[in-house]
């Protein structure tokens, strides 16, 4: 082990000016320029030892990953034996980076790679190019205005969907992007890495939508854990401890404390970022290099991972980055048995996945071993055993993890026979509006899953037909192994400690990874659809086709990957607005007792942004959630929305909770919200209105006995 000048400065260099912001200064700007080179520095050279046999993009992206992961790792681990406190953070600071420079100096090579100066004269042959210079100059142009469009409309209102405030021409100047992104990536033949970085700008500007328009925050779940990491930091811990999600929180807060920026901004933008960094630099390398695809009809093809919609990548949550590193897992996986990066590595996303969320991440695990049954024993019989078990074990985990956590927290679950359901979220119908364009957009929007499984089986069809079954193969027996738990939860398992809504969608999260494990085939299936129609001689008009397909699928992805209020398809996925957070802020400082609130779950969204997770009564958050409790304050809040605001709902959710003040909070967005609004007006002990009727808000104060 060889130690140098380097070793020693290095260190003291980036901990002592991370350190000083992190305890003194607390600069965003100074946070992110020195902790992101922070992170690039260390995962280029860990990348070069982690990953030799990859190319410098590669190895720089997975080598920051590692590093970052590494603190993770460190903190989740304090996070169960200890707590998470400032003295903590800064130990596992000098402990991982300590750690890294013991890696570095032991097992750093000379590097046979280019060298800065190399890579930009790289980049200025690529623009010498006058078509390069061209498309390149449209891409950008065409995405900054883009990103233009999506900061000047964004906003803190109630929004039905973000396509109502982005002007037509988004749509347009995003297909030209696209048209100029597929042009560049086929008239680049040397520079692929240029090419691979504006796919991930493109894929960035698809997935980051929410992250602009939505100017407080979208979605329910965010800000949980929002609320639960704010609440780590102040703490050091929560009670009880959860065995979920710790993994991404700890990253969340390792990220934020070298970074000093905005915990809020870190918690929306961390998986957009991710997704558009990881994705394409995975499954390209992973066709590229694993499947030996030739490069730029693999790069092209590559676009097309968002070839089903990315609703799981526009919010930073434990389940959408476990999908991400399923889909890694995956990609990754064609790298390992060529042996390009070591079967190790995989078992450590793996372990990942379960530190973030373990009832997704154990059957990921499942298929890291079955993968690494090949690597592990030399003989054959044996390699086939240790699949078979790990194929067993993983037909049957998702009932069998649902039943665990039934027991460990006390959960009711049944088993039913409900056989109808087993379509419910593959096939969908909708009304035509004779509107040519838009139909055409339906056919595919609410048959995207129908149109992805005909790929599937002509995918299984060209691989058969040339031959290349071993490379696919365990992809596709994972994914009909989860197919199977997709369709058994769908039919015999019903969770009672849920809403129905709610149950759906764990089993549509099942679903997801299942697609995800075919997805290598439909790429395929894509990438052998662009290589005929580019590499034919004399067939413009079919480049043409292949391209207007290609930008299509992008379009039509991006579309689908958002809330939809039209005339076909109401999505009923509204966002937290300022009107909500002055209500909640209202109602706090006007109550002079202890109150629930009857109001959607978005008014609860907003109460735990602004006041974390205050209250709780009889196991009742204090703002109504549904939860399938039949008991519970949502109940009554149901009652007095969908059937009359009588004062009885009221008393008997006060009972229900043993408090003596309710509020009911109704919003004008709300379809039957006028007739709502003057029935309430009769039963209330008193009304007030937020930003001239947007809500409205009727209290009830319960009444004593004679």
């Amino acid at each position: 082990m060889k130690f140098n000048k380097s070793t020693i400065f290095r260190p003291l260099i980036f901990l002592a000016l991370i350190l000083a912001n992190f305890l003194i200064f607390h600069n965003s700007i100074a946070g992110l320029c020195i902790g992101m080179i922070f992170l690039l520095i260390y995962g280029r050279i860990l990348g070069k030892i982690f990953f030799p046999e990859m190319n410098a993009f590669f190895s720089t992206g997975y080598g920051s990953f590692s590093f970052a992961g590494l603190f993770s790792l460190g903190l989740w681990i304090n996070f169960y034996l200890y707590k998470i406190d400032q003295t903590v953070f800064i130990l596992n600071l000098l402990a991982v980076t300590i750690l890294a420079e013991i890696i570095i100096a032991k097992f750093r090579k000379n590097s046979t790679e280019q060298t800065f100066s190399q890579m930009i004269n790289g980049l200025k042959n690529f623009f010498h190019s006058f078509n390069c210079k061209l498309l390149s100059l449209i891409f950008l142009g065409s995405s900054a205005f883009n990103f233009y469009l999506l900061a000047k409309n964004s906003s803190d209102a109630t929004i039905a969907s973000p396509w109502h405030l982005l002007p037509n021409q988004f749509f347009i100047v995003f297909g030209l992007a696209s048209v100029a992104l597929i042009a560049i990536i086929y008239r680049n033949r040397q520079y692929l890495n240029v090419s691979l970085a504006f796919a991930a700008i493109h894929l960035f500007q698809m997935s980051s939508i929410a992250l602009f328009i939505y100017k407080i925050g979208y979605g329910y779940d965010p800000f949980l854990h929002l609320a639960t990491i704010k609440a780590i930091i102040a703490n050091g811990t929560i009670a009880p401890k959860p065995l979920y999600y710790i993994g991404e929180y700890s990253l969340i807060i390792f990220l934020q404390g070298i970074l000093q920026v905005p915990l809020e901004l870190i918690n929306r933008a961390l998986l957009p970022a991710m997704f558009s960094i990881f994705a394409p630099l995975t499954v390209f390398y992973s066709l590229f290099a694993g499947l030996k695809l030739k490069a730029r009809p693999a790069l092209i093809a590559s676009l097309c991972l968002a070839f089903l919609p990315l609703t799981y990548f526009i919010n930073t949550t434990p389940q959408g980055i476990t999908n991400l590193l399923c889909l890694e897992i995956i990609f990754l996986g064609f790298l390992a048995r060529k042996k390009l990066i070591s079967g190790y590595f995989l078992f450590c996303i793996g372990l990942f996945t379960i530190m973030i969320h373990p009832l997704y991440g154990v059957p990921i695990m499942l298929y890291v071993l079955f993968l690494s049954a090949d690597f592990i024993f030399k003989k054959r019989y044996l390699q086939i055993i240790g699949k078979m078990i790990m194929a067993a074990m993983a037909s049957i985990v998702f009932p069998a993890l649902f039943f665990l956590n039934s027991i460990i927290n006390s959960y009711n679950i049944s088993f039913d026979f409900h056989p109808r359901s087993i379509l419910t979220g593959l096939l969908s119908a909708f009304e035509k509006q004779r509107n040519l364009i838009f139909d055409f957009i339906y056919i595919y929007g609410f048959n995207n899953k129908l149109i992805y499984f005909s790929l599937v089986l002509l995918g299984i069809v060209l691989v058969i037909y040339r031959k290349k079954v071993l490379r696919f193969y365990e992809t596709w027996i994972f994914g009909i192994i989860l197919m199977f738990n997709y369709f058994f939860m769908k039919i015999f398992i019903s969770l009672d400690f849920v809403s129905a809504n709610d149950t759906d969608l764990f089993s549509q999260r099942i679903l997801e990874l299942a697609l995800y494990f075919f997805l290598p085939t439909v790429l395929y299936c894509i990438y052998v659809f662009i290589k005929k129609n580019f590499e034919a001689e004399k067939n413009f008009t079919g480049k043409i086709f292949a391209i207007f397909c290609l930008a299509a699928i992008l379009g039509q992805s991006l579309y689908f990957s958002y809330p939809i209020f039209d005339d076909y398809k109401n999505s009923k996925e509204y966002n937290i607005s300022i009107s909500d957070i002055r209500a909640v802020h209202f109602i706090e400082e006007n109550a002079v007792s202890e109150y629930i609130v009857l109001a959607n779950q978005m008014l609860a969204a907003a109460a735990i942004r602004e006041y974390g997770f205050k209250k709780y009564y009889n196991g009742d958050f204090y703002y109504s959630i549904p939860t399938g409790n039949d008991n519970g304050i949502y109940t009554s809040f149901k009652k007095m929305v969908f059937e009359k605001p009588l004062r009885e709902y009221a008393d008997a959710a006060m009972n229900a909770a043993g408090v003596g003040n309710a509020y009911l909070i109704v919003n004008d967005y709300w379809t039957a919200s006028k007739l709502i609004v003057s029935r309430a007006k009769e039963t209330a002990d008193d009304w007030n209105e937020i930003d001239n009727g947007k809500i409205h808000i009727f209290h009830y104060q319960k009444q004593t006995e004679n």
